[in-house]
Order: structure tokens, then sequence, then C-alpha cells
């Protein structure tokens, strides 16, 4: 879309066994799962679906029957249509474990996002600890990391992981002070929520390493990241609750430690709104803009762009 190509958001695994949706990719080294289309039509006709399709009426999660659709007027989301001055977009998402975040984009990036957590209220105990990314692009990307989390001059109360795909994905207490972690991530994001009394005098230390695939040689060996074989990062709670937000970016490919405040109330699992958009054209004559949800598990869906030429 960056340069002025009109397409819809579509979402598959390479999962090898023809079973739509329903399974992982076909081996170990081509993601953690597969993706689901969704399509919107008048009807469950092969002739209906397939103009749907031509026309872009698509959304694409990353594998849960998530549910995102985004209107402008009469027109949804594939839509191309002129429009005189600002437009109000109008978004709706479904979910299974709340939503997080929502965010839109046009061909120049992100251009506006809606904070769930901070909406509800933050915490003064409720945090999280999230870390993702890949290596390198390719198909031999993911990242295994493996690590621990050391809170002091606080008490952690209780913790659950999220995002993990499997049982091999984990987190366990190491002691009164630690946590234990242990996942592959292949651009997705994995989470711990950690509740904890007394943040404000807490000190934070996250160290761990961070293994890739071992394409030739001993397995027993690994495969350091050569590029961050160890991280290790300091904090405070007191710089959390100022910041609500801390982020460490590390080397690859969007890999980064995080450490966010959250909101004691559920995150909502419907989540509807509108967006102004202001009447400006890209280099191509349209303006296309799409949203992403994402969920607290990291669970994503994308909406189609709707594709607007401003008069």
């Amino acid at each position: 879309m960056e340069r002025g190509y009109k397409i819809g958001a579509s979402m598959a695994g390479d999962e090898h066994r023809g079973r739509c949706g329903g399974g992982v990719p076909g081996t170990a080294v081509f993601g953690t799962k597969g993706g689901v289309a969704g399509v919107i039509a008048p009807s469950l006709s092969r002739k209906a679906i397939a103009q749907a399709l031509r026309a872009r009426h698509t959304f694409a999660s990353t594998g849960e029957r998530t549910y995102g659709l985004l209107r402008c007027g009469k027109h949804i989301m594939g839509d191309e249509f002129e429009h005189k001055g600002a437009a109000t977009l109008e978004y709706r998402f479904l979910g299974d474990a709340g939503w997080d975040e929502i965010v839109a984009y046009d061909h120049t990036g992100e251009i506006w996002r809606r904070d769930l957590q901070q909406e509800l209220g933050l915490s003064d105990r409720k945090i999280r600890f999230r870390w993702g990314g890949a290596r390198v692009k390719d198909r031999y990307r993911w990242a295994a990391w493996k690590g621990k989390i050391t809170i002091t001059n606080a008490v952690i109360n209780d913790f659950q992981g999220l995002g993990f795909e499997h049982i091999e994905e984990t987190c366990w207490r190491e002691s009164a002070t630690t946590i234990g972690f242990k996942s592959d991530t292949y651009g997705d994001v994995d989470a711990i929520e950690i509740d904890v009394s007394h943040l404000k005098t807490a000190k934070i230390k996250i160290e761990g390493t961070i293994d890739g695939y071992v394409k030739v040689g001993d397995p027993l060996k690994g495969n350091p990241f050569v590029h961050c074989p160890k991280f290790e990062w300091e904090t405070t709670g007191a710089e959390l609750l100022e910041a609500a937000r801390l982020k460490k970016d590390l080397p690859g490919v969007d890999m980064f430690l995080g450490l966010e405040r959250m909101s004691d109330v559920a995150a909502p699992r419907e989540v509807t709104g509108t967006l102004n958009i202001d009447p400006h054209n890209g280099p191509h004559g349209h303006r296309p803009v799409y949203f992403l949800g994402r969920q607290v598990d990291d669970a994503k869906v994308w909406t189609s762009a709707v594709f607007i030429s401003f008069k």
C-alpha cells in the first residue's frame, strides 16, 4: 500500500495437510501456528464468497476465531470510493481473551492508537512483562528465549503466562522473588502478567539467553544468537509507575523486552468506536486506512483497508 497497491487482508499457515484453519504449520521451522482469513459475504455460496474475496471484503487473524470489521458509511473494508471532506470510520472487534489495543494505519504507517488498558484505569500492582520478535527474516528465524525476572523490595503475589503456543513454552516460580520463563518467538510476543505488592519500591531485573535453530551441528550445544546471546535489563517499579510503559530494544527483527502497567479490570471482548480521517490523499491519489486489533494474549486480527480518494 505504500507503493499504491490495493490489496486485501489474508492469513494462512503452511499447514501441508489441507485442514484449513485447523492445524499448525507442517514442520517445526515454518512458524508457531496457522492463520485464519475471514470473508464478509452476503451468503455462503461459491459465487458470493468469490466476489467478496475479489472485492477485498476480508479480515485476517493469527489463528484465533477473532473478528474485525471496518466501515465508512455504506462502504466496508476493501472498498475503494470517493469522499468529500473528513471521513468517519467505524470499527468493531470481537475476541475471546479481551482486547488490549486498537491501532489504525495508512500508507505511512501507524496514525492512531487506542490503549484499552489505559482507558480501564491502570493498577498500582498489576504489571506485564513482554518479550518477542525474531532473530532474522528467514524460515529459521525464531528466537529461543530462556530467562528469569527478579523482583526485590516487593512481593510477587501471583503471575500467569500469556501467548504461549504449547506446554513447552512456560513460566514458573523459581523463588519468592524470581519467575523463570522459556519460549520461542517467530515474530510474535509472549508475556507474563504479574501481581506485585509495593511496586513503588520494587527493583526489577530481567536476564537470560537467546538461542536459535541448530541446522548444522549438535543441537544439545545450542546456537546462541550472535548479535545478542544474552540479555540483561534493570529498572525500578517507580520508573514503571511513572512511565506506564518501558521498552528495551534488542538486535534482530523487532526483538524487545517490555514492561507495562495493566488494569485490574478485565479487558473487553468487544470493542467498537469511530475515527475521523483528515481529507488528505497519499502520493498515489488515494489514502488506504486499515485497523489492527491485539488481544492481551497477543492474538491479532487485521482488517482490509478502505481506499479513500478525497475530493
